[in-house]
Parts: C-alpha cells; structure tokens; sequence
C-alpha cells in the first residue's frame, strides 16, 4: 500500500543537470575520513549521550542516544557520502525529500554515480556539492568526502570525524546522524531500484507515482528520516510543523 500524504506540499526545485565522469573506479573511503576542517558549526566535542549504543531503532537507523545534537539550537542531521557511490545515490532521494519538507533547497544539481562501482550502473541522484539548504527548524550538515573517481574531494571536521569514528569505524557511506540520537550506515534501500532509470524518470516516480516501486522505497525512507528528526524537534515544534502530522510519519515516529 503506498503511503498516503507522505510527499511534500512543494517539491525541491528540479535541479540543472552536471555533467559527469564515467569513471569506474573503486576507492576506500576510510582514508579520506580522517582530515578535519574547521567551522563546521558543530559542537566542540560529541555530547557524553553518543557514548551509549541501545538497540532501538527506526527503519535501518539504530538509536545512539537520549540527548539531541544541535547545532545553533537546532536537530543537526549530519550526511557523509561519495559522488562515485550507488548507496549514497539512492539516499540522497530520500534525504533531499525529507528536508524539503522542513526548508528549502538551492542549487541542486544532478548527476550519476560511478557507473561499475559494487556492481551497478551509473544511479541518477542528485548533486549537493554546490546545494545549500535553509531550514528554521533544523540544521544540515553535508559532506562529499571523494569523487567520482575517490579521490578525497571534501574534509571533515573534527567532531565529524569522531562521530564517523564511534558508529562507522570502517567507514562505509552513506553515513546519516539524526539529531546526535539515530544512525544510519548505508541506505535504507537497495539502489537496485534506480537501475536504467533517468533522473527525470525518478524524479517523477517519487513526487508523481508514490505508489510505484521506486515512489513506495523512496518515500518510506523519507518518512523514516523525517519520523526521526520530527523526535529531534520536540513536542512543542512537531505540534506546529505540518510534516510530524503525516500519518504514515506519525506511524514512524519513536515512542518515548
């Protein structure tokens, strides 16, 4: 059954198209998690919270502690990926339609992953190099640790870099982390589903057609994520905020 009343009022922009490299190559990303930039906007250390790692978890995230992660006084989702990688191709589908729903997007672009990388073809998504994003609500942090071809393209900064250390030692991507309470390591669904299709294709499967295959793994991974940063938020800015009222994200949402 597909999920009624999950997408966005508005979409995000359809972004210019990129162009893009065929490269087929396969790079180690833990060699490019260790460098660390400052002004990253995040706290100086992780809270003492992340040290715990219950079993509780939403979807594919599991729960990594109590305390909220903010950054400014908002819920920090923080996104570690490579432009080569088909798993980060199929998250950022989902990541992109989940913040939509809480702020805006500028700039995003399109582009594929490596074609050959893990045995898939070159996977449509989009381009958050040059993307920024504006929320009142919440705070994104986004890093492209390499390129095309894995060669290290943006650092980490430290505190990033711890988190990356605590619940992803060997460094896979993507990497998410909701709130500093829920993690992810890889995506919530196969990018098998992506194979053969255009960007314009997905991108009206999921905004058009969310009850096709490709809209029902897109949107239930987004309604995940948003469930999780609508808990970020608090009682106070979920009663307001149109996105925690979805049944199929309330449906999601964590009991405390």
């Amino acid at each position: 059954m597909p999920n009624r009343g999950a997408h966005p009022r508005t979409q995000p922009p359809m972004p210019r198209r990129r162009g893009h490299r065929l490269l087929a190559a396969c790079a180690v990303v833990a060699a490019t998690l260790g460098g660390t930039s400052a002004g990253a906007g995040l706290p100086a250390r992780l809270p003492a919270a992340l040290a715990s790692a219950p079993t509780a978890g939403v979807g594919t995230f599991r729960q990594v502690g109590a305390t909220p992660w903010l950054d400014h006084g908002k819920p920090l989702l923080l996104y570690v990926s490579a432009q080569y990688c088909p798993f980060c191709a199929a998250e950022r589908w989902a990541l992109v339609l989940a913040t939509s729903r809480f702020g805006r997007w500028s700039g995003l672009g399109a582009m594929h992953s490596t074609p050959g990388e893990a045995g898939f073809p070159g996977l449509a998504t989009y381009d958050l190099l040059h993307a920024s994003y504006h929320s009142t609500l919440l705070a994104l942090q986004m890093r492209e640790v390499a390129d095309f071809a894995g060669n290290p393209l943006q650092q980490l900064s430290a505190p990033q870099s711890q988190a990356i250390d605590r619940y992803d030692p060997h460094g896979s991507i993507p990497f998410v982390l909701i709130g500093g309470q829920y993690a992810q390591v890889s995506s919530g669904y196969s990018p098998a589903v992506l194979m053969g299709l255009s960007f314009t294709r997905i991108h009206t499967l999921v905004y058009e057609q969310p009850a096709s295959t490709v809209g029902r793994r897109v949107v239930r991974e987004a309604n995940v994520i948003t469930a999780l940063l609508c808990a970020a938020l608090g009682a106070q800015a979920r009663g307001t905020t149109g996105a925690c009222r979805l049944p199929a994200v309330e449906a999601l949402m964590p009991r405390t």
